[in-house]
Formats: structure tokens, C-alpha cells, sequence
């Protein structure tokens, strides 16, 4: 892996673009959770939150797809990436004032989570056009490395520059934005980054990939499963809750607890019956794990069973 990063130009872009998106991502979430309760002390507007960064997926999905498939994916990739850079400069001076507006805030989230939403898929469909065939498989566990030490790293580094100062959490996600533009910019693109257009007769409609997912049982199963365990773990946004209120922790204790998730090792292999009997176990386990958590006074307790719950998600996907 080293060997890849150290001699392909694209994949270290690859790479690195995607450490980026979830380094910003978790330090803005972690940021965003602690400043809402702060601010509200209330845990419907912390669970309003994962609303409004959920929704813009859940509407635009059928055009998302349409987009990656259609139009320059680097472009794609780009134009997105500078509307994250923006809102997140636009949530700087939206915390920044000294009576700051929550709707303010919730819209920008929408702007983010709208750009988010139609970046991931096309960054995936470009790795094709970065490297060869016999690198791909490599590169993909690369980038999937990376983004998994981000997703541990980011909570953490964003709790604790929080508390120093929020505005350098945000403002710090703001640049990491600006240096993925510059990583995608700088990637060389084999032969035409524009996907090919369909032939005659084949279905090219916005909703082909709804109608494919349709007659696709297998598909169909696991990305109904995903959605499930996407509902029942968005109880981890309410941990802004127990990090100040119960373990009286500070944005730096919120940030650790935000890692833990995350820190699992992610395993793929052959989908098997059994393995589809196991993914839905441990998604469910997962699931009621988070959702009976004890209220205790002792950070050592959630923050294993935070652990417990990321390791169990992680087994829904073997």
C-alpha cells in the first residue's frame, strides 16, 4: 500500500481527497452537535440536525446518480467540493455573530449535506479513469484506509481545536475543503473522465438505477439493511447529551467518543447465506446496543459501549 502511495501520483490524490472529506466532515459534526446544544440545550434540535443532513440525499438520490453518470466526474467532484468550502465558510460567519440564527445554521447544513450527497458517488465512478485495471483493487483499499483513519482522527482533532476555539474547528474544515479541490485538480485523468453515453435501448432514464435496485433482490436486501442500520445508529448524534450533561466531558471527551465508532477494522468477503444472516444480527446488535446505553457518570462505560457499537456495525458488513 505504501509502495502505491508513494509511486502513483492519482492514488495518493485519491487518497487524500477522501481522508480530506471525512476529516472535515467529522470535525464539522463533532462542532456543529456541541455548539447546537450548547446553544439550545435541547436534544430535538441536535436530532433535527441529522434531519436536514439526511434529507437532501433522501430527495435529490434519483438525480445524484443521474449527475455521476452524465457529466465530467472531476468537475462533479469539484463543483462540489467548493459549495462544501463555501457553506463552511458561510457557517463561520453564521456562529461568529453574537446572536446567531438556528435556521440559519440548519440551512447551511442543507447545502452541505446537498453537495455531499452527489460528491461520494462521483469520486467512487472516477477512480476507474485514475488508474489501470490491476492497480484498481489496490487503490480502492487505499482509499478506503484513508478514509477510515480520517473518520477515527477527525472527531477527535475537531473536540479538541473546539475547545480552543470554534471557530478554528470550522474555519480548519473550510481549508481541508479547499486543499481536496486542489488534490482533484491535480489528478490526470486516463482517457475521458465523461462517461460513455448508452447505447440504443438501454434505460438512461433519472430512475435506471431505482428501477436495476428493483430487480435486484441481493442489492435490493442490502442496501434496505444499510438504510435500517443508517436509522437505528443515528442515536450517536445525541451524544453531545452524555458528554456535557452526564460525563461533563467537554467537546474534547465528545470528539474521543465520536472516534470510537469508527475505530474497527473494516473486513470484506464474498457475500454467503450465513454472512446475510450475520449483517442483519449485527446490525440489529448494533443497533439496541446504542439504544441501551446506561446513563452512568462513567466516561470508561459509554465509551466502550460507543466501541461495541462500531465493532457490531462493522460486522453487519462481512
Amino acid at each position: 500500500m505504501l509502495d502505491l502511495l508513494t509511486g502513483n501520483r492519482n492514488v495518493r490524490a485519491f487518497a487524500g481527497i477522501r481522508a480530506c472529506l471525512a476529516l472535515a466532515g467529522q470535525m464539522q459534526t463533532v462542532a456543529i452537535g456541541w455548539y447546537v446544544y450548547a446553544l439550545t440545550g435541547s436534544a430535538w434540535h441536535l436530532g433535527f440536525i441529522g434531519l436536514v443532513q439526511f434529507l437532501p440525499g433522501a430527495v435529490l438520490f434519483p438525480l445524484i446518480g443521474y449527475v455521476a453518470d452524465h457529466y465530467d466526474r472531476r468537475r462533479v467532484v469539484a463543483a462540489t467540493l467548493w459549495v462544501q468550502a463555501l457553506a463552511s465558510l458561510a457557517l463561520i460567519a453564521a456562529v461568529a455573530q453574537p446572536d446567531p440564527s438556528l435556521w440559519a445554521l440548519y440551512l447551511i447544513i442543507v447545502v452541505i449535506g446537498a453537495a455531499k450527497a452527489f460528491t461520494m458517488p462521483a469520486l467512487s465512478s472516477l477512480l476507474p479513469n485514475l488508474v489501470d485495471a490491476e492497480t484498481f483493487p489496490r487503490a480502492v483499499a487505499t482509499g478506503s484506509s484513508a478514509f477510515q483513519v480520517a473518520t477515527i482522527i477527525g472527531p477527535a482533532v475537531g473536540g479538541l481545536l473546539y475547545a480552543i476555539n470554534h471557530l478554528v474547528t470550522f474555519g480548519l474544515a473550510a481549508v481541508i475543503y479547499l486543499g481536496a479541490i486542489l488534490l482533484v485538480l491535480g489528478v490526470t485523468v486516463r482517457g475521458d473522465a465523461t462517461p460513455a453515453r448508452p447505447g440504443k435501448g438501454e434505460d438512461d432514464g433519472v430512475l435506471a438505477g431505482l428501477r436495476y435496485i428493483r430487480t435486484n433482490p441481493v442489492l435490493l436486501g442490502a442496501i434496505s439493511l444499510d438504510m435500517f442500520a443508517v436509522l437505528l445508529g443515528g442515536v450517536t448524534a445525541l451524544l453531545p447529551i452524555y458528554a456535557s450533561d452526564i460525563l461533563k466531558v467537554g467537546p474534547v471527551g465528545l470528539g474521543l467518543l465520536r472516534s470510537r465508532p469508527g475505530d474497527r477494522r473494516d473486513r470484506r468477503r464474498p457475500v454467503s447465506r450465513p454472512a446475510q444472516y450475520r449483517a442483519a444480527g449485527g446490525r440489529a446488535d448494533a443497533g439496541l446496543r446504542r439504544r441501551v446505553r446506561r446513563r452512568d457518570n462513567r466516561l470508561l462505560a459509554l465509551d466502550v459501549a460507543v466501541a461495541v457499537g462500531g465493532g457490531t456495525d462493522r460486522a453487519g458488513r462481512l
